[in-house]
């Protein structure tokens, strides 16, 4: 079972990037979903047939659990008042097979060995196969995934084939566009931090490290400026907080001074490009802070608020935001539908109830898993532990990036990681 729990972790990964069976618009059958269908069948056929019962003793973080239900149950729920059943039904399949998956790796996999290979599994594939992808879609602009033009402003489809030329050599990897490519590397790089400071071994430190300046070159083409933001934002609370002496954090940047400083003399003339790319999002980024000159994304956000309120607070329908952005906007969005922030989102489609809930969950897991963190003497542990509470950190400036990140699987693979090793913690601590 734990064997199909692992290529089930492998297949979220390739996401629908190499089989897709497509059953309607926006909804298809790919390796990961199989997969999920059929191990919840075994759990069907071994506990609830043979045995008769489920044995739940072992999972101590049931209060998550019960949310995650509840907030399916919430998207079935809104049925009742949605305009686009179609998109609710999607939305629905998307929400309840990513808790799926929640629940499985927490119901199977509680050991410390588990952890181990989960840990693994996330550095294998971003080592084998997502740098080796992204690194080959901007050499030969070949993409696995075609360009969507719907990721597109209703200015930017009167150019359409000069952006569908320019999105070609974007990196994406097994992903839809280059933000969801992003999130993934910027919730991947704190696993690689940590492998680094962890490993003992001089070579694996400087494979690590080669490995962490891929995903920065990567992430920089990218072009995504909320990333941009995620990383750093995770790389200081990782050097304030979980970097605990003086002594380690002036080894640390000394040795990121001189790092930089030589890759600087060495690579000068190939890195001005890779620089150039950066300020210029940067800055452009700086800009929206500042002066909000990003109309279309503040736009987004001023509907999704008067969608909520004229909801009454129960949001617009599983799946709907998109429906009523395209309907029943106030504010114009030059054609652009998907709100481009998870936080809202949720909001506007899910309503206060579900988002003050998962505001919650967020919160009390990132505190429960710091708690436990200041408790562990093993260096595995506290490997993993610091690598998921950077990630999350990350993420909750990555989450603002992509269009709709319901179905984004990175996300659910980080909370799954995450419950699951909380609830490990939680086991141990009994034992």
């Amino acid at each position: 079972m734990k064997f199909l729990i692992y290529l089930l972790i492998i297949s979220a990964f390739w996401g629908s990037a190499i089989f897709d069976l497509k059953l309607s618009e926006g909804l298809s059958i790919f390796p990961y979903r199989v997969l999920l269908i059929f191990i919840f069948f075994i759990i069907l056929l071994k506990h609830l047939y043979q045995q008769g019962k489920l044995k739940i003793s072992h999972i101590k973080i049931k209060n998550y659990i019960v949310f995650l239900i509840l907030w399916v149950f919430y998207a079935i729920f809104s049925l009742a008042w949605s305009q686009d059943y179609i998109a609710t039904l999607k939305n629905i399949v998307f929400l309840s097979t990513n808790v799926g998956l929640i629940i499985v790796i927490v119901y199977y996999l509680k050991s410390l060995d588990d952890m181990k290979r989960f840990y693994s599994l996330w550095l294998i594939m971003l080592l084998f196969v997502m740098i080796p992808l992204g690194l080959w879609n901007m050499v030969t602009g070949q993409q696995l995934i075609e360009f969507n033009p719907q990721y597109l402003s209703s200015t930017q489809l009167q150019y359409y084939d000069y952006y569908e030329k320019l999105y070609r050599y974007i990196p994406r990897a097994t992903f839809t566009n280059q933000n969801d490519y992003a999130t993934y590397l910027a919730l991947s790089i704190p696993f690689v931090i940590t492998f680094i400071r962890y490993s003992s071994s001089g070579i694996k430190k400087l494979l690590g490290l080669g490995l962490l300046l891929l995903c920065l070159f990567l992430l920089i083409f990218t072009t995504s400026r909320a990333n941009y933001i995620a990383v750093i934002i995770g790389f200081f609370f990782w050097f304030l907080f979980l970097v605990r002496t003086f002594k380690r954090k002036i080894k640390i940047a000394a040795f990121l001074s001189v790092a930089s400083v030589s890759l600087l003399l060495i690579f000068s003339n190939r890195l001005e490009l890779t620089f150039e790319t950066f300020n210029t999002n940067l800055t452009s980024l700086l800009d929206i802070v500042v002066s909000g000159s990003n109309e279309v994304r503040v736009n987004l956000i001023k509907n999704s608020l008067v969608f909520v309120f004229n909801s009454f607070g129960f949001g617009v329908g599983a799946g709907n935001s998109l429906y009523y952005m395209q309907h029943h906007a106030v504010y114009d969005t030059e054609g652009i539908l998907n709100v481009h922030n998870w936080w809202f989102e949720i909001l506007t489609d899910y309503g206060v109830f579900i988002f003050i809930g998962y505001v919650i969950f967020y919160i009390s897991l990132f505190i429960n898993l710091y708690n436990s963190y200041r408790k562990l003497e093993n260096n595995e542990e506290k490997k993993i532990c610091e690598a998921l509470l950077i990630s999350l950190i990350s993420f909750f400036f990555s989450s603002t990036s992509s269009s709709s990140i319901l179905n984004s699987l990175p996300q659910w693979i980080l909370f799954s990681f995450g419950l699951g090793f909380l609830n490990y913690h939680r086991l141990k601590m009994e034992t």
